[in-house]
């Protein structure tokens, strides 16, 4: 069911898990068997014995496969794109020399420096520097240090005894 929805099918799935023993070293073999199958044998493999044959439960295989791709896959994201940077970056060229290229321009332009960025929206975190001139202006007495409050309340127990 699961590699029926998977576009791709099987042969994607164990592409997935060629990461899994980054995770888990005991699925290593599994992954290995499948690469060393034929593409005839590959079609009609049945994944959960080939699993069961290293003791392994093919749910802990899909749940690993899951998690690998989740993890490594924004590495393989960042890969992709730098390997096809130069051919977006000249298509925006082609389309910046054309009439109704002005948006492209603007993107060249900006990123060259030639324009400036515009900023966008910025956000106002806690100035720390601030909040510490601003304590104790006559709100009441400040709060007791962590340390002393620890130690009262190890002499409470002391007294206690």
């Amino acid at each position: 069911m699961l590699l029926r929805s998977l576009k791709g099918g099987r042969r994607q799935f164990m592409e997935l898990a060629h990461h899994t023993p980054k995770l888990d070293p005991k699925l290593g073999p599994i992954v290995a068997d499948w690469d060393r199958m034929k593409p005839a044998l590959r079609n009609v493999a049945d994944l959960d014995a080939l699993c069961e044959a290293y003791g392994v439960d093919p749910t802990h295989f899909i749940g690993v496969v899951c998690e690998a791709e989740l993890k490594f896959r924004g590495s393989v994201s960042i890969l992709v794109a730098a390997l096809k940077m130069p051919a977006v970056v000249a298509a925006s060229v082609r389309t910046a020399k054309k009439k109704t290229g002005v948006a492209d321009r603007k993107m060249l332009f900006e990123h060259a420096g030639f324009l400036p960025v515009p900023r966008g929206k910025q956000i106002r975190m806690l100035n720390h520097a601030v909040i510490k001139t601003e304590e104790n202006k006559g709100c009441g007495d400040p709060l007791p240090s962590f340390e002393s409050t620890v130690a009262e309340i190890e002499e409470l127990l002391r007294d206690d005894k």
